[in-house]
């Protein structure tokens, strides 16, 4: 068995520390694992996005894959932590509004959207209700802070001992390195076409260390990254790229393959589990 592999397998099992049961990722080929993220859970006509309901129809209908769950966190205003993609309420609630301007009474008041615009009988999820649905399962979870609450999150993942089940985004060179500082044990992203962020991400150890690659990521920037034992997580955006419609299996196959990813993240990943399940 080859270095590349043990060390690649390694970070992804790394990712399920604090599972009570532990399944051995899908290998989409000999040396490679592959991880499946619903972006804000899933999009799906039923469920809201960044709901209860879309994550754990996300978990249950993964085709027996684990699964990373990627989702947003903000603050309101008494500073409790609430998963919502927007900063204001009007586009996925029937409230309005800045999120962190309203209180806690007000939000759990609200109801939740649908991708119709229809109202739900969802309620707007708390990151504290989502640690507690992912502490006992086969789930990674994948964090955008929106706020600055990097501080606040944080300490709440590592007081539930899930820093081996939380993957960090990191979209400049100062989160890349203050999330590293905060959560050693986790896994921390950062856009590897960015210089700055690329250079932050150097003091990160391999076995913490995604790398996030975009279109423009060349061949051979691919090719070093694998070869370094990075692992490597693309996003395949489908309601911006491809007018809210999964592709066809062939495109997911040939991403992952090109791109040599281990964590591909999808709009559609109830429905991209499939095209990797045996």
């Amino acid at each position: 068995m080859c270095k590349q592999y043990i060390l690649i397998l390694a970070i992804s099992f790394s990712l399920f520390k604090g599972s009570e049961s532990l399944a051995q990722p899908l290998l989409t080929s000999p040396s490679r694992p592959l991880l499946i993220c619903g972006h804000r859970g899933g999009f799906y006509s039923d469920y809201p996005e960044n709901s209860m309901a879309a994550f754990n129809y996300t978990f249950s209908q993964a085709s027996g894959l684990p699964i990373v769950i990627e989702f947003d966190l903000r603050k309101s205003k008494q500073g409790t932590l609430f998963i919502m993609h927007d900063n204001t309420l009007d586009r996925t609630t029937n409230g309005s509004g800045a999120i962190n301007d309203k209180t806690d009474n007000y939000l759990f008041s609200l109801f939740l959207k649908n991708a119709q615009g229809q109202l739900t009988q969802e309620r707007i999820p708390t990151f504290e209700q989502l640690l507690e649905y992912a502490f006992t399962r086969e789930i990674v979870l994948m964090l955008d802070i929106k706020d600055d609450v990097w501080d606040q999150a944080l300490a709440r993942v590592k007081e539930k001992g899930m820093e081996g089940k939380c993957l960090l985004l990191t979209f400049n060179s100062k989160h890349t390195g203050k999330a590293f500082q905060l959560l050693p044990k986790a896994s921390i992203s950062y856009l590897d076409d960015n210089p700055d962020e690329r250079d932050a991400a150097a003091t990160i150890p391999l076995s913490n260390r995604v790398a996030y690659v975009t279109s423009k990521t060349t061949k051979e920037r691919i090719e070093e990254l694998s070869i370094a034992g990075v692992l490597i997580m693309g996003d395949m955006s489908e309601f911006s790229r491809n007018e809210g419609k999964p592709f066809q299996k062939q495109y997911y196959l040939d991403r992952v393959l090109s791109q040599k990813l281990g964590i591909l993240i999808t709009d559609f990943p109830s429905t991209v589990s499939t095209f990797f399940n045996k």
